[in-house]
Order: structure tokens, then C-alpha cells, then sequence
């Protein structure tokens, strides 16, 4: 995959989208995480917030790793049939 060209604005506007999306899913999943660990008895609510947490830190890493996995092998493609 060829690095991007950082002096070309439609990067930066790709990555300021995706930044935007990130923060404002990150808060979906931080109300989402609130309202169903304050159904847990009070004693479990900062071990399940934990819990929660990195499990969406994991998924997000798999995620994104899944996607780079994903266009490596749509490059790969490209160059062999075309």
C-alpha cells in the first residue's frame, strides 16, 4: 500500500471524517456501557466498565486490522489480474 500524499486536502478530510466518526461511536459505546453496568449490583459496575472497555479496545485493534488485511489482499488482486 503506497503511503499517502499528506499534502493532498482530501487526506486530511478522509482523516478528520474518521476522526469525527471514532469520537462520536466511542461515546455511543460509553452510554451504552453506563446504561447496562448500572443494571449490575453497585459492587460490579467498575469491574464490568472495565471489562467493557477493553473489550472494545480489542475489537476496534481487530477491526482495523481486519481491514488493513482486507485492502492488502484487494491490492494483491488487483495487481495479479490487471
Amino acid at each position: 500500500m503506497p503511503f499517502p500524499d499528506f499534502a493532498d486536502p482530501s487526506v486530511w478530510i478522509s482523516l478528520l471524517t474518521l476522526s469525527f466518526l471514532e469520537i462520536v461511536l466511542g461515546v455511543d459505546n460509553i452510554i451504552f456501557i453506563s446504561i447496562v453496568s448500572n443494571k449490575l449490583p453497585e459492587s460490579q459496575q467498575p469491574k464490568a466498565r472495565s471489562w467493557f472497555i477493553t473489550g472494545y479496545g480489542f475489537q476496534d485493534i481487530a477491526f482495523i486490522d481486519d481491514n488493513l488485511d482486507h485492502q492488502t489482499y484487494q491490492s494483491r488482486l488487483h495487481y495479479t489480474f490487471h
